[in-house]
């Protein structure tokens, strides 16, 4: 029961459910539903790929209890608060939830076809990551290394939904089609991982931050890119495939009213948590809300037994 209480602790204050559960719904199912609305079939969401979301979200999990292995000997400097640190979860606790959920997404997958196949490239990588690529001095300290060897796990995230797709509705593997869609939904993702490490000048600490690493506008202008890039390859998707006009105006306003946020630290440096991360966090709410909200009226009610 101790261990449980623990393991409940670290959900409530690293992991919130409540958050991450919607989030990884819908980035999952959006993707899925507009892999359907951009391929030959009809849009529709079934039981049968609820075993797809349950390995996206549980790979959303794992990379985060991995970090915090990872940073075991770092987050006692940075994050004293952390309840890794002051003991109200143990490293064991962590250790013992990552293996169970190694374990489940295992067994989610066994037998899946072409899905099994993409996760354990994705989970061979994941490994790799894990392991600093077993190159851990040269690695750790760099975060564009980190970036670099960390940052594919997500559009291999994405393969692997879209290979959920080919193996649930019999659609035939389009490969343009694929690197389009983990390239668009990951963008995005992207300057979120760059947002959050973004700091003015007067809110640098001993945390390695893009913004000390990289310079204060070189790192900001990144999320900028991405949210510019991120709104015009969903523009484009949407005009290629008869979206409303609702869907290309949200996202045109999105990605201005963001990016006119994020221009503003750019132009004076402060607050970068209400000006980057933020507005950053906003548009990846309307991003992937707006992209199934699109796909269900588009293909009408999706949902079947």
């Amino acid at each position: 029961m101790a261990r449980l209480a623990r393991i409940a602790i670290y959900f409530r204050r690293m992991f919130p459910l409540q958050l991450n559960l919607p989030a990884a719904a819908f980035m999952f199912y959006g993707f899925y539903a507009m892999a359907q609305a951009t391929g030959p079939g009809e849009i529709r969401i079934g039981v049968d790929s609820l075993f797809g979301f349950g390995t996206f979200f549980l790979s959303l999990l794992l990379l985060r209890l991995v970090d915090e292995l990872k940073d075991e000997d770092v987050d006692p400097d940075v994050f004293p608060d952390r309840p890794l640190v002051t003991g109200e979860v143990r490293y064991a606790d962590v250790r013992l939830l990552a293996l169970l959920t190694i374990l489940s997404l295992l067994a989610l997958n066994l037998g899946r076809g072409l899905a099994a196949e993409v996760y354990l490239v994705y989970f061979v990588f994941f490994v790799l990551s894990w392991q600093w690529w077993m190159f851990p001095d040269r690695v750790a300290p760099s975060l564009a290394l980190v970036l670099v060897t960390h940052g594919p796990l997500i559009p291999l995230l994405f393969a692997y939904a879209y290979a959920v797709y080919v193996h649930t509705t019999g659609e035939p593997v389009v490969p343009l089609q694929a690197v389009v869609l983990c390239g668009a939904f990951w963008i995005p993702m992207l300057g979120w991982e760059i947002a959050r490490k973004v700091r003015a000048p007067d809110e640098e600490t001993d945390y390695l931050s893009y913004t000390r690493r990289w310079g204060t506008r070189r790192a900001a202008a990144i999320p900028l890119l991405c949210v510019l890039a991120a709104g015009a390859s969903m523009i484009a998707l949407g005009a290629g495939n008869g979206f409303s006009r609702i869907f290309t105006g949200l996202h045109l306003a999105a990605a201005l009213v963001t990016a006119g946020f994020m221009a503003s630290f750019l132009r004076r440096p402060r607050r970068a948590g209400l000006l980057v991360l933020t507005p950053m966090v906003g548009y990846l709410l309307v991003f992937y809300v707006s992209v199934l909200l699109e796909t269900w009226l588009a293909g009408g009610a999706p949902w079947r037994s």
